[in-house]
């Protein structure tokens, strides 16, 4: 990516399988200015009184937003109120220049573009810190029930997109588009998937070796000494209870000791003394 400076635990992450990361992401973000749909809605219920407090309170936050520049779009539907909102341009590019301002030194034309989950983001700060006259802002107007509901909406092609390179049986095998991750979603859960990629990754060893140990179990399935003892033995064992209960022959335990080996045999010693060290490395 031109400009880019790429962090080297990426590009090994990259080599390993474990992200995908072909250098297009940037084409895949919205327009810097021109939002897809609305960057945030907010629901109410329908309130014929104007006179109610409810009401008063309900629009006049709304006139809040459009003091801001804010596109405030109205859509009544049965008892509900759904207003759409959409984020001026100067919002983006003073978070753009703050950005710029803050990290000169790691900026790039990479970040001209703002990604959906970044314009939710600053949108739904902004919400959070319009308040009307009396003091309320959007949380206390949620609790007072002038607003029922608050939610941002998903994107049908990037959705589509991440549903197609990502969210698929098929692409378990393919790196995960970490970039798309994110710009659709945020940082936070594109990090929880990477590192839910790289914790997958690292399970690899183990698992080739524990199936190993289970083949090694396999092999003695029949063979073992331990095995032949106990399932060709007459011994007759003591009662398992002091009443009730009848003697019983050590070769009826055998079945019970076939599948014992299989997970526990001379092999599972070694295993653990791995996964020790594993477990040591992984947490490190």
């Amino acid at each position: 990516m031109p400009g880019h400076k790429r962090q080297p635990s990426i590009e090994l992450l990259e080599f390993m399988g474990v992200v995908k990361e072909n250098g297009n992401e940037q084409a895949s973000l919205p327009p810097m200015f021109t939002p897809l749909s609305y960057d945030y809605v907010l629901v109410a219920k329908t309130i014929d009184d104007q006179e109610r407090q409810a009401f008063k309170k309900q629009t006049e936050y709304i006139e809040e937003l459009k003091k801001k520049n804010f596109k405030v779009t109205k859509i009544i539907d049965d008892h509900l109120v759904f207003y759409g909102i959409q984020g001026p341009k100067d919002i983006f590019q003073k978070y753009r220049y703050l950005l710029k301002v803050s990290d000169a030194c790691n900026w790039s034309s990479y970040q001209n573009s703002v990604p959906l989950s970044t314009r939710i983001r600053v949108v739904h700060f902004i919400l959070n810190h319009t308040p009307i006259h009396s003091g309320e802002n959007l949380r206390d107007l949620m609790k007072a029930k002038v607003f029922e509901a608050r939610f941002c909406l998903h994107e049908k092609k990037p959705q589509k997109e991440l549903k197609e390179s990502w969210a698929r049986w098929t692409a378990c095998l393919q790196g995960q588009p970490i970039t798309a991750v994110r710009n659709y979603f945020g940082e936070k859960v594109a990090l929880y998937f990477l590192w839910l990629g790289w914790y997958t990754f690292l399970l690899i060893p183990p698992a080739l070796i524990g199936i190993l140990v289970f083949l090694y179990g396999l092999s003695y399935f029949n063979s073992s000494p331990l095995i032949q003892e106990v399932c060709e033995s007459n011994r007759v064992m003591c009662p398992l209870c002091d009443t009730g209960c009848k003697v019983w022959k050590l070769s009826e335990t055998c079945s019970y000791a076939k599948l014992s080996l299989l997970f526990d045999n001379n092999g599972t010693v070694l295993f653990a003394m791995f996964m020790a060290i594993w477990s040591e490395f992984v947490n490190r």
